[in-house]
Order: structure tokens, then C-alpha cells, then sequence
């Protein structure tokens, strides 16, 4: 069943309650895993990430395809979009909203608790707001937090916040929260707000540092090889666990060229410092001078994990389907299915969207109340 609203389609997604309950293991263990001193100590993190805030990151995303192996992970997001779409997509279906939006409520209550200042006002910042397909979900985030935690909430472009004395400010009015959704995770073009971060001045979710210990998507190649899980202290079970959920991933640098051309059918070919789906590759589709022109230093190469399919009712072929867990922390915010066309999981084709998750054929959400 499709729907008219832009972003959402009905047709159900099925999800069996094992993939639903290994995904939220992976989920927590991950968290843990990124709060584990031995783990921090191995990665390479630029200058900003090394700065570690009191607070976490909000609105996780945790991106997986689901196979007859059980769910593979493609990716980790800090500031998933979408989260309000799989939400209407679950209440379209007769599921309440409260409940999912007290979630949300006190997923920034609780970053505002660690960062331990109150913000007297709130930004929400990307690249030209109003032009974003989520600009909308912005608007939805900007009035909650107005009315449900009191706190003034705006949606500005990062050009428009004012730097003083290391301070932000917009139209006069300091800002000491930001929720961010803009794409420069290490805040590399946002000298501004980056010098108002490093000196404590703002509460930033999600930062710098949880995407450089979870959502850089170089992390896989630690993730993926059980060696190097174990040298931090896993246990066995732990780390076998996190491989067989891990596609295999490394850097293109310092692999046998010649025979990642030769299997690269097999494989997925990602530019580490994009977001999304922006420069992803599959290997069939990869012609020899494309990937004669990949940089070796930037582009991660993972085992292709094909996505499932859904039949949908109003069209003719299945829809290409991905589970995304939304989470704070350790904590499941919710789950969404996102339906697409073509190569990679984009809103542009007909019918593509966040759809309803369904256990034993129930919304997820009544199994999860």
C-alpha cells in the first residue's frame, strides 16, 4: 500500500523477531564498544574528535540489510534523517505517537543532563535548511523542543550563527545547544562553531567525537577483523559476534589491485569522507578507468551484502529494502524500513520511502509498547 505523503510508503516490511533481536545486541554492543578505553586508543582521530564532551549524540542510525545469514550492517549514521518518516510511517498504521515522541523528548533531556547546562535556546543546523528533503522533520524537532522542553528553538544555516569571543550567537540571542544535521561531521568548513565546541561553550549532538568512534565509516575494517577485536579485550563470543554482522571492509591502499578488479563483482567500493550513499559504487557497475581514478587512501572497499526485497502491491517490481535502528546510546528509539529503487537507498524514485516494520505481521510498534 503505497501513501501520497512524500518519503513514506505503507507497504509492510516483514522482520522476523531473531534479525530484530541480534540487531538490537549489535546495537548496545557497539555502543559499549565505543566507550571502551582500548578502542579509543587505537584510532586515529583528527584534533577535534580527540576533544571528548560530556554528552553523546542524538538520533543514531544504524543501517542494516537483512539476509538469509541474519542482518549485515551497512553503515552507521550520528544524525540520521528520517526518524520522524518511520515514525508517521508506524502511526499511519494505528500505532500512538506518544510514546515515540516521549522517547525523543527525553533522548536531548538526557544530553542536556551530561553536558550539565541548561541551553536557554536551541539551533538546529544544516546546509540551507529549507531546501533539505527533511527540512520538514526539522520543523517537527524545532516545535517540540520549543513546547515540550521550553526551550526557543531555530533553524539556521551555519552562515547565519555568529562567533563571539569563541560564543555563538543568532539575530542576538546566544545559542548554547545545537542539534547538528549538518554533513561536515569533523566540522572541517565550520571554523566557528567548531572553536565554540572545542572551548565547551555549546552542547554539539551529535560531535565530532562519537562519529569518528562509530560513524566513520573507516571503523569497519577494525570491526570486520576478528584480530583486531580481540586485541581490545572482547571476549570471543563478543567479537565473533560483531564479525559475523560486519561485511568485510579495508582500504583500498595496500590491497592486490589487480584481484580487487578481477572480484569486484563482490564487492561495494565507498568514499570514506561522504555521507550517505553520495560516490558509493557497486563493483558491477564499476567501469576500469572509474576505478582506475579511485583514491587508494580514501575509499573503503566492503564484501557486497545485497539488500532484501519486498513485494508492494502497486508495483510491478519488488522494492529494494533496508532496516534502519534509530537509537540513542544503548537505547532503541525505533525501527523504520526504507523501500527504494536503482542501485542505492535514495528518495527519488517512485514509491521510495520509510515504511512500517511488522513482527509475525503486527507493527513492530505494538510489539515494542
Amino acid at each position: 500500500m503505497q501513501n501520497k505523503l512524500p518519503g513514506i510508503n505503507l507497504c509492510p516490511v516483514k522482520l522476523c523477531r531473531k534479525d530484530l533481536i541480534t540487531m538490537i545486541r549489535f546495537v548496545r554492543i557497539m555502543h559499549n564498544l565505543s566507550q571502551l578505553p582500548s578502542y579509543q586508543q587505537i584510532i586515529d582521530l583528527p584534533k577535534v574528535a580527540q576533544f571528548a564532551p560530556k554528552n553523546f549524540g542524538v538520533m543514531m542510525g544504524y543501517d542494516f540489510h537483512i539476509t538469509e545469514q541474519g542482518p549485515k550492517l551497512i553503515e552507521i549514521n550520528t544524525n540520521a534523517g528520517g526518524g520522524s518518516l518511520a515514525f508517521q510511517a508506524a502511526c499511519l498504521t494505528d500505532i500512538p505517537t506518544f510514546k515515540l515522541k516521549k522517547k525523543l523528548i527525553q533522548m536531548f533531556a538526557q544530553e542536556i543532563s551530561l553536558y550539565g547546562s541548561y541551553p536557554s535556546r536551541i539551533a538546529i543546523v544544516d546546509d540551507e535548511p529549507e531546501k533539505q528533503f527533511f527540512f520538514p522533520e526539522m520543523q517537527e524537532f524545532a516545535k517540540m523542543l520549543t513546547e515540550d522542553l521550553g526551550i526557543p528553538t531555530d533553524i539556521v544555516a551555519p552562515c547565519e550563527l555568529e562567533n563571539e569571543n569563541d560564543k555563538l550567537f543568532f539575530n542576538g540571542n546566544q545559542i548554547d545547544m545545537i542539534y547538528n544535521r549538518h554533513c561536515d561531521f569533523y566540522l572541517e568548513t565550520l571554523p566557528h562553531i567548531k572553536y565554540a565546541y572545542l572551548a565547551n561553550n555549546i552542547c554539539l549532538t551529535p560531535n565530532p567525537r562519537i562519529y569518528g568512534l562509530l560513524a566513520d565509516k573507516k571503523r569497519m575494517i577494525i570491526w570486520s577483523n576478528l584480530k583486531d577485536l580481540l586485541e581490545l579485550g572482547l571476549d570471543a563470543t563478543t567479537a565473533k559476534f560483531i564479525t559475523s554482522i560486519v561485511p568485510e571492509s579495508c582500504l583500498l591502499a595496500g590491497q592486490n589491485i589487480e584481484q580487487i578488479w578481477n572480484d569486484r563483482k563482490q564487492w561495494v567500493f565507498k568514499p570514506i569522507n561522504k555521507f550517505g550513499s553520495r560516490g558509493v559504487i557497486i563493483g558491477s557497475s564499476l567501469r576500469k578507468k572509474r576505478f582506475n581514478d579511485l583514491p587508494a587512501q580514501e575509499t573503503l572497499v566492503q564484501r557486497l551484502v545485497k539488500p532484501s526485497l519486498t513485494d508492494c502491491e502497486e508495483f510491478d517490481k519488488p522494492m529494494k529494502t533496508d532496516i534502519r535502528v534509530f537509537a540513542y546510546r544503548d537505547k532503541i528509539l525505533g525501527i523504520g524500513a526504507r523501500l527504494y529503487q536503482g542501485q542505492v537507498t535514495n528518495f527519488q524514485e517512485q514509491g521510495s520511502g520509510y515504511a512500517p516494520v511488522c513482527l509475525n505481521g503486527i507493527p513492530l510498534a505494538r510489539n515494542t509498547n
